[in-house]
């Protein structure tokens, strides 16, 4: 659930952040108080409190959020020439926000505040500059605007200057200079400016990284009711940066920030209670501020209330919904989301089947970069499902989902240099994969280990280690491991000879047909209680494991086979025994890692 600081920089530094007489961080009742204060004095003429006012209501503090009569309040402001509501009016009608959208009325009042002739003039002209409003968007315009502000003093301009700096817009990347005019901006008492600071004391970026240093700034902003700082502590706490980590610290300075409409850290506190990190497990609080973050346009926050919407949980199920807010998370380039649209399709979930439209989202997932994405990709090519069947293009994709480390692709890619399939044969590079997959606990990745020692294939032939693999995939449930596990116990092979244990494995592996089948499946489903992850597709799992193994009613038929020639040199009593722990067998559970 890591949160990249650069997400939201830009976007939450839109508006020109007015030294709103109303703090963020303080009570609801006070909120409203200071809205009926500067009501009293906005109506007597005061042109500062008609601008607070209006952003009052168009921010939804102390009173319910109505652009209609923020830009009211700004109009009165303005025609008195304050330039705060010159520039607030100008963007109203920039975006048609509580008026019909006028590119001539915004460049009109955008040309006003610009007129107004102090450090905030230039700081306005860059903000248009920068967003192309009112006027071209021109980053190199921007920065000379932001720079001229910055040096009379302006510390909004020198908080942009500062992010100029860092992100190297309109001028070569500095991230010296940034940390700089961060630092003005911050003596001169911004919060922001302090948030900044901190970032890059976190990052290392332009001052040596200290996160204890970085934690202390945030504090400093958070102390002011900023809300970004205030998420930066929640992230801190969750990963244990610059303080030791703590859950539910975490959770309550992400619902401080969530509080207040910060989008990240709604979908951070919703994670927290699908989860339970910090604080009770609750579908129902996760999908709340799932959906707040959500409807904010957090892409994050998108997917994960479009993934509880298709599973039902902590909100009736509505497959045809889910994929409304999938699409949406993928226009904004969401791997995660990507998958599931080709998962929906694919499986009919919400839309109509359609494996071309499929086909479409899962290659934009995979060559997003999205592991599993690029794995059942890598499946399609192998058994030509709506695309051309490809050994070649299969091995290059479980390739790239095997680097990114998914155990699944580890596996598969290990098969085909196993069996030169894609791939020129070559049984050491097939043991490096497998051996990869089955750390991961990957019990089809156990079983061929074994394999590959019993048989010295790539390795040097090592019974011992064939046996010890081999009891790892057996104690999952795999069946051909229980079947050769059992005669090892019937030939003293790597292990010392057991009757009992060879017929204990000999059981398992002839009553279960299938069994190992139905475990490979079960082991792409979730955990219970981990973060939601894209759904498999059943129909593609159960085909990848089809060209991996050998049929189970072989593997079944011969373990009969074994048993019926082991019986006659066993006592009832030992059979009985054997049979006895058969029956309370529980195949171990994989801790296989789950993708996201």
């Amino acid at each position: 659930m890591r949160t990249r600081w650069s997400n939201g920089v830009w976007a939450c530094l839109v508006l020109w952040v007015a030294p709103l007489v109303v703090s963020k961080g303080q009570q609801t009742d006070e909120l409203r108080q200071r809205f009926e204060d500067l009501k009293t004095w906005a109506e007597k003429g005061n042109a500062d409190a008609q601008t607070d006012l209006g952003l009052c209501y168009y921010r939804g503090q102390g009173v319910a959020r109505d652009n209609a009569e923020a830009v009211k309040w700004f109009r009165r402001a303005a025609e008195q020439g304050d330039a705060r509501a010159q520039y607030s009016l100008a963007l109203r009608y920039h975006r048609g926000q509580g008026v019909p959208a006028d590119a001539k009325e915004a460049a009109n009042w955008f040309r006003k505040a610009f007129n107004q002739g102090d450090p905030k003039a230039d700081y306005f002209r860059g903000l248009c500059h920068l967003y192309g409003a009112g006027t071209r968007g021109d980053a190199a315009e921007a920065f000379e605007c932001f720079r001229r502000a910055a040096e009379r003093g302006e510390a909004y301009a020198q908080v942009h200057l500062g992010l100029c700096y860092l992100q190297g817009s309109g001028v070569a990347k500095n991230p010296f200079e940034a940390v700089k005019w961060f630092q003005r901006a911050a003596d001169q008492g911004h919060a922001y400016a302090r948030c900044c600071v901190g970032y890059c004391y976190l990052a290392g970026e332009g001052v040596a990284k200290n996160s204890a240093k970085a934690l202390e700034c945030f504090h400093q902003a958070a102390d002011q009711g900023e809300a970004d700082a205030q998420f930066r502590i929640g992230l801190c706490y969750l990963h244990g940066e610059g303080a030791p980590k703590a859950l539910a610290e975490a959770a309550q300075w992400f619902r401080k920030a969530a509080d207040q409409g910060h989008a990240a850290a709604q979908y951070c506190l919703g994670a927290s209670y699908y989860r339970g990190e910090g604080v009770p497990a609750s579908y129902a609080e996760a999908v709340k501020w799932f959906q707040k973050a959500a409807q904010q346009g957090n892409a994050e926050a998108q997917y994960f209330f479009g993934f509880c919407l298709l599973k039902g949980q902590g909100v009736p199920r509505d497959a045809e919904e889910a994929v409304k807010w999938f699409r949406k998370a993928a226009e904004q380039e969401s791997g995660d989301a990507k998958y599931q649209l080709a998962a929906c399709h694919l499986l009919g979930e919400g839309t109509p089947k359609n494996r071309r439209e499929g086909l479409k989202w899962l290659r934009k997932a995979a060559e997003h970069g999205h592991a599993t994405a690029q794995y059942t990709l890598g499946l399609h090519c192998i058994h030509g499902e709506g695309v051309a069947k490809d050994p070649a293009e299969a091995a290059r994709w479980f390739q790239k989902a095997a680097d990114q480390g998914n155990a699944f692709a580890q596996r598969d890619l290990g098969q085909c240099y196993l069996r030169g399939i894609g791939v020129p044969k070559n049984s050491v590079e097939a043991v490096k994969w497998l051996h990869k997959a089955a750390e991961q606990d990957d019990a089809f990745a156990e079983y061929s280990m074994g394999i590959c020692y019993y048989r010295g294939e790539g390795v040097i032939k090592d019974v011992r280690l064939a046996a010890w693999w081999l009891r790892k995939a057996a104690d999952q449930g795999n069946a051909p491991a229980q079947l050769q596990l059992g005669y090892f116990y019937v030939t003293g092979e790597g292990v010392r000879k057991d009757p009992v244990e060879a017929y204990k494995w000999l059981t398992l592996a002839s009553v279960s047909p299938g069994e190992d089948e139905r475990n490979f499946l079960a082991s792409l489903d979730m955990l219970p209680g981990s973060p939601p992850a894209p759904a498999a597709l059943p129909i593609l799992a159960a085909r990848a494991y089809k060209w991996l193994k050998p049929a189970p009613p072989s593997v079944a038929s011969q373990a009969r086979k074994y048993l019926t020639a082991l019986e006659p040199m066993m006592t009832p009593a030992q059979i009985a025994k054997a049979r006895q722990m058969a029956r309370e067998f529980k195949p171990r559970r994989s801790a296989l890692p789950r993708d996201r």
